[in-house]
């Protein structure tokens, strides 16, 4: 009976596989290789706080509202990745992510539970990330054997050092042997754990491969050993400098620098962006700020072609992104209640003496 079945349970589980291979979408925009988990918070008796559960996060999902953001709801379809739905998988959250008009790709893995994770807040007021339930990785070839997702035209790396070479090396060969010519854009966020002196090498050597690489300020110090953070924009440029050193001839830096905003350089462009949120008191949560960001401006870089406005559009999805706990609400354009659009002329109003140069109409999509 045992026997039995485990033969009609791996049957279901072949047969959803092949449903997922055959999902076909339009030429995905943006997909990534970051990981969907559910997410908790517990805080320490001090705060007299109550725990929170199932909450959206991961980087996946973080890249995607960003991209979703950026792109708005004519393309929002395009913005792709996978979510691999455990059989604990709440339905509500399945629901609330359906209202992003994203092309969120729900693939069903019966055998497990869902990735799921929690926040621990000490008295101190640090955070410690503990895993509850087995994580899964989305590798390349779920991104090959998934619809047509290798027509990617923007991929968002969160990971190591090695599995982002690895990967694009991956896709690239097999976008050739399919007769695809063009180049898709690679973002890379690395994981802060691997942001240290011992791997600034082998960071280098892969710099070329990357269209854009985007660590956090603290990260970046970390891999220079750096004991004092830069805070002015002079300071900031020289370290982002570092990194542009090895990077191609159209590759870029983006340095995300939390309430300061981000720098952007590469060849032609050096400017440090303020944060969309100059009021900190409009900032309630910062989890996935950052992937939110990179996914926006990737994004919109591809969509653009321009540096700046890309800058622009990450800092804005970000500051979408941190003004509620998990998800931000949407409707359309609309996030949390402001369309995207009065969210650009409150940005571009706010910084038109750094901007002068800047033409709105480059954002001209939604």
């Amino acid at each position: 009976m045992r026997s039995q079945k485990l033969a009609t349970h791996k049957a279901c589980k072949k047969a959803t596989i092949q449903q997922t291979n055959h999902i076909m979408m339009p030429v995905p925009l943006l997909t990534t290789l970051g990981l969907f988990i559910i997410d908790g918070n517990e805080y320490p008796a001090s705060i007299n706080r109550p725990a929170e559960n199932n909450i959206i996060g991961g980087g996946a999902l973080y890249a995607i509202i960003g991209g979703r953001i950026a792109c708005g709801q004519s393309l929002g379809r395009q913005i792709c990745g996978i979510i691999d739905k455990g059989s604990d998988f709440p339905a509500e959250i399945e629901d609330e992510m359906r209202t992003w008009d994203s092309g969120a790709i729900f693939r069903n893995t019966p055998d497990r539970l869902t990735s799921r994770g929690v926040n621990i807040y000490g008295e101190d007021g640090v955070r410690q990330f503990v895993y509850k339930s087995p994580k899964k990785r989305i590798v390349a070839d779920d991104i090959l054997q998934t619809g047509n997702l290798l027509d990617l035209r923007t991929f968002h790396f969160c990971c190591s050092i090695e599995r982002c070479e690895e990967t694009i090396d991956i896709f690239l060969a097999e976008r050739a042997k399919k007769g695809i010519l063009t180049r898709p854009k690679f973002i890379f966020e690395p994981f802060p754990e691997v942001c240290v002196a011992e791997n600034l090498e082998n960071l280098h050597k892969i710099m070329h491969k990357v269209d854009v690489f985007s660590p956090n300020l603290n990260e970046a110090a970390d891999f220079y050993s750096m004991l004092v953070l830069p805070e002015t924009p002079e300071d900031i440029e020289q370290l982002a400098l570092k990194f542009l050193a090895s990077s191609g001839p159209h590759g870029g830096v983006v340095l995300r620098c939390g309430a300061l905003g981000c720098f952007v350089k590469t060849r032609g462009v050096s400017l440090m962006l303020p944060a969309y949120h100059q009021n900190q008191q409009n900032v309630v949560d910062v989890t996935g700020g950052g992937n939110s960001f990179c996914g926006a401006f990737i994004t919109a870089l591809e969509l653009s072609g321009d540096w700046i406005a890309a800058g622009i559009v990450g800092n804005i999805a970000s500051g979408v992104v941190v003004e509620k706990l998990g998800m931000p609400s949407v409707k359309g354009d609309t996030w949390n209640g402001v369309l995207f659009k009065e969210r650009l002329a409150t940005y571009l109003d706010a910084n038109k003496q750094l901007l002068t140069a800047f033409d709105p109409a480059t954002i001209n999509w939604i």
